[in-house]
């Protein structure tokens, strides 16, 4: 522009006289000198003012964006602005605080327009936190993230999984609804098994034991409310289960000698089983299943306990060897009997084979010595002589000689 000068910038009606030189209510610093050329001819006030219409007019839309009629017309598309009239700058009070009042009017539409926007961002925000979720495998209480309080009462207050909308100020506190396992022992287990030291047990005969044990158990999931005034983690929850388990196997083994674990290993497992279930369900689970693995016991109590195995297992050797004689034996005696049997029956049956044969050849013989006594009663009275006359006695015995000869001669082929 040339040479310049500084002229006061127009006091402004709408700012407290206590904001002149700080930050106004918009952030922005008002200005407290404008640059504008030395006026060529005409007098200071009126240069002022149309130098003023100018740089207003480059700090609205840029430099010579906009006439005067335009600036107007923008003054005019807000309510809260007059309609500037440029044939009257004495009425309207100058043009300078109309101008003014238009960046005013358009620095309070910016600035609603950003908060507006702001406040859908922050509602869009609020309400898309608003949905929690309860993950697969778990159930889950409502808890107030501002208050730290858990609903634990009401019609259902535990939650499967899903997705639900609770309100930005709520979250889920979920615990697992599957089956979990304990296990006491020396080896690490798969990942997912809490892991615990063996059970250090003492048995009724005052001998120390270790006890490698797992347990299945499961939250009921009607019961959850109870539990999480008991424990408020599932952490806490656990160590609840297993300090009570560890008390009650403990208790059940003070009750059986340290020899029961192999020789009456059924009956403790039952008596560990129900122990665990009783437990389990006075803490709100249930107990789904026990294993009982091994024991350790002091090297020198093994040792004997070997023995004694040992001793028994040659025992019950012993004994079966005296069982196979004693059968071998009885088997010999009644194999004796059965054969003293088949001989005594051997003989009874020829006896009375021997019977049955003399007694038919004597039946036979006598049937023989009277069908010849028949035969010849009928030759002695049928037979007659050529002179008509019987036979006597003498010729009845030839007669008899004649038929034992030819019972004797079998080959003869003619006989007369």
């Amino acid at each position: 522009f040339g040479s310049s000068r500084m002229v006061p910038a127009p006091p402004v009606s709408t700012r407290p006289p206590s904001l002149s030189g700080e930050l106004d209510n918009e952030g922005l610093a008002p200005p407290q000198f404008w640059e504008v050329p030395n006026p060529p001819v005409s007098t200071q006030g009126t240069l002022a003012t149309a130098n003023m219409s100018t740089v207003i007019g480059e700090v609205v839309s840029g430099p010579g964006a906009r006439t005067q009629s335009s600036l107007g017309t923008l003054a005019t598309s807000h309510g809260d602005v007059e309609a500037y009239d440029y044939s009257a700058p004495a009425r309207r009070g100058g043009m300078d605080g109309q101008i003014e009042k238009v960046i005013d009017c358009v620095q309070r539409r910016i600035i609603l327009s950003c908060c507006c926007g702001v406040c859908q961002l922050i509602f869009i925000i609020l309400f898309s936190i608003s949905f929690a979720t309860v993950g697969p495998y778990k159930i889950g209480l409502l808890q107030n993230t501002i208050s730290k309080s858990v609903q634990l009462d009401g019609a259902s207050p535990v939650y499967e999984p899903g997705v639900y909308f609770v309100g930005f100020w709520n979250t889920f506190l979920t615990f697992p609804s599957t089956l979990q396992t304990i296990q006491y022992s020396f080896d690490a287990p798969e990942p997912g098994v809490q892991h615990i030291n063996p059970l250090h047990l003492r048995s009724r005969d005052n001998t120390p034991i270790y006890l490698e044990v797992s347990v299945q158990y499961k939250r009921i999931k009607d019961q959850l409310p109870q539990l999480f005034q008991q424990a408020m983690t599932d952490v806490l929850q656990e160590n609840i289960f297993t300090s009570n388990l560890r008390a009650e196997l403990t208790k059940v083994m003070s009750t059986h000698n340290a020899a029961d674990c192999w020789n009456d290993r059924e009956r403790l497992v039952a008596e560990f089983t129900q122990a665990c279930e009783q437990v389990l369900s006075r803490s709100h689970a249930v107990c789904w299943g026990l294993q009982f693995y091994r024991v350790h016991v002091d090297a020198r109590f093994e040792e004997e306990l070997i023995r004694t195995q040992v001793e028994k297992q040659q025992n019950k050797i012993e004994k079966a060897k005296k069982n196979a004689a004693e059968v071998r034996a009885q088997t010999q005696v009644q194999l004796a009997n059965y054969t003293s049997s088949i001989k005594v029956l051997n003989a009874q049956g020829a006896a009375e084979r021997y019977n049955l044969q003399v007694a038919a050849q004597t039946e036979a013989s006598t049937s023989k010595v009277n069908a010849e006594a028949e035969a010849l009663a009928y030759v002695l009275d049928n037979v007659r002589l050529p002179n008509g006359t019987k036979m006597t006695e003498a010729q009845l015995a030839e007669y008899q000689e004649a038929l034992m000869l030819i019972n004797d001669m079998t080959q003869v082929p003619l006989y007369y």
